[in-house]
C-alpha cells in the first residue's frame, strides 16, 4: 500500500478525531451506536486505558497534520492525566496479570 491507498482513511480518522474534540467532555470507553459512553468514574474507574488512547490519537493528528488545535487539545487532554504519574495501578495490574511484562528494552 501506498501514502495515496491510505490518505482517504487517514484524512476520514482526522475528521473523526476532529468531531470527538467538539463533543468529548471525559475519556470515551465505549461506543452505543453513534455515541460515546465515558469511563464510568462512579464505578470507581478513575483511570483506563482508553485515556491514554485518546491522548494518543490527538498526538498523532498533530503529528501527521501540524494543526495547532490538535496540539493544544493533545496537551490538554494528556494533563488531565497528571494524576497518573503517582500511580501505582498499572504497576499493581501488570504485575497480577497472567502474561509476562518486561519493561526493559532489548
Amino acid at each position: 500500500m501506498t501514502q495515496h491507498d491510505l490518505q482517504p482513511a487517514l484524512d476520514y480518522s482526522i475528521q473523526i478525531i476532529e468531531y470527538n474534540m467538539k463533543t468529548l467532555e471525559d475519556f470515551p470507553e465505549s461506543c452505543s451506536g453513534k455515541t460515546w459512553n465515558p469511563i464510568q468514574r462512579e464505578r470507581g474507574d478513575r483511570g483506563h486505558w482508553v485515556d491514554g488512547f485518546w491522548t494518543g490519537l490527538l498526538w498523532l493528528a498533530y503529528a501527521h497534520t501540524d494543526d495547532v488545535r490538535f496540539e493544544e487539545a493533545a496537551r490538554d487532554w494528556t494533563a488531565r492525566l497528571a494524576w497518573l504519574k503517582d500511580s501505582v495501578a498499572t504497576t499493581i495490574w501488570a504485575s497480577s496479570s497472567p502474561f509476562p511484562i518486561s519493561w526493559e528494552r532489548a
